[in-house]
């Protein structure tokens, strides 16, 4: 099998991440890792850089020119986020990781009063965790290889009446996708609010949070080309101010007290604390890189490598391919498991 129709697009994509000019055991580097963590390219690199050489400074705190700049620009990041999955920039929060935006929506719900949550039993733990804490868990048996059943989850729903349904966009051991839109439309309708992990699909599919119909949103940057560090809550404005913040401090108060205190309207009442600042603009720039690359071209190639590393997998006594049963797949990751 080859992939020659695509070298030169690859290539010059290749060169865009000074990590794989790196040479391992006399061979060109080859990283298969990112499901997990994706490689940074310049331009993300570029960002965080100009940021902490030339105007490197707190946001919204300071009247001096640095500052004005700072917060500018991570504002700016915020709007491009924002346009990226069809959200206002009021819609997102920018937070650590995926994983800090659902302990932020289980948390923020826990104290609102939330009684049952609907889980797939295959999801990420940082989907699981969170929601034992906040409520109680009805279990959705579901197989990671397929999507989840339509017909089974209203069954479900009816059955339960969770307050709140979680589940992933796409599976982070198998890559099949759900059904979104359809999902929470049908969640909707029974009075269920929505929570997607969208992870695994941020960096594979076009991901418009009006379109999917999802009160909240999460997924992290580092998944998609950006740094560790900053992710994003996203969600509906009537959603995002349900939740009671995690944290409380400075940034997230507009006044305080001897006998108390108000908070600042959404997003910047959920993000108390100096934030990750280069973070943030690094996000913006991944979000400019990728907005790039996503088209057909970029389907077939990544189509092509997914093929040719199945093949090859496939040839390789002991290893057991993890894939998708039935449904569409974004096939990321690609997944093994190997004899002993």
């Amino acid at each position: 099998m080859t992939v020659s129709s695509g070298s030169t697009f690859a290539a010059s994509i290749r060169d865009d991440f000074p990590i794989l000019r790196r040479r391992v055991q006399g061979r060109p580097a080859v990283y298969l890792d990112s499901a997990a963590t994706t490689l940074k390219p310049l331009p993300v690199l570029d960002a965080e850089r100009d940021y902490s050489l030339n105007y490197c400074a707190n946001i919204h705190r300071g009247n001096h020119l640095f500052s004005e700049e700072a917060s500018e620009a991570y504002e700016d990041a915020r709007r491009t986020v924002g346009h990226f999955i069809g959200a206002g920039a009021r819609q997102v929060v920018f937070v650590r990781n995926a994983t800090e935006a659902l302990n932020m929506v289980a948390s923020g719900l826990r104290a609102s009063g939330i009684r049952r949550v609907s889980i797939p039993t295959g999801e990420h733990h940082s989907n699981i965790v969170p929601w034992m804490r906040a409520a109680q868990v009805e279990w959705i048996d579901h197989d990671p290889r397929e999507p989840l059943d339509i017909a089974a989850l209203e069954a479900h729903l009816r059955r339960t009446e969770p307050d709140l349904l979680t589940f992933s966009h796409a599976s982070n051991v198998t890559g099949v996708i759900n059904p979104v839109a359809e999902i929470c439309a049908l969640a909707g309708s029974l009075g269920v609010k929505t929570c997607v992990d969208a992870s695994q699909a941020i960096a594979h599919l076009p991901v418009d949070i009006s379109a999917l119909g999802c009160d909240y949103l999460a997924f992290s940057g580092h998944k998609m080309m950006g740094p560790t560090g900053i992710g994003v809550l996203a969600g509906r404005l009537d959603a995002l101010e349900r939740l009671e913040p995690l944290l409380l401090g400075g940034g997230a108060v507009r006044e305080v007290t001897l006998t108390g205190y108000s908070l600042k309207d959404i997003p910047h009442r959920l993000e108390a604390g100096t934030p990750n600042i280069s973070g943030a603009i690094g996000l913006g720039a991944a979000v400019g890189y990728l907005r790039g690359l996503m088209g057909e071209r970029m389907t077939r190639h990544h189509e092509q490598l997914a093929d040719r590393l199945e093949v090859v997998l496939s040839g390789i006594p002991g290893v057991r391919l993890l894939q998708a049963k039935t449904g569409p797949s974004c096939r990321s990751p690609a997944c093994w498991s190997a004899a002993g």
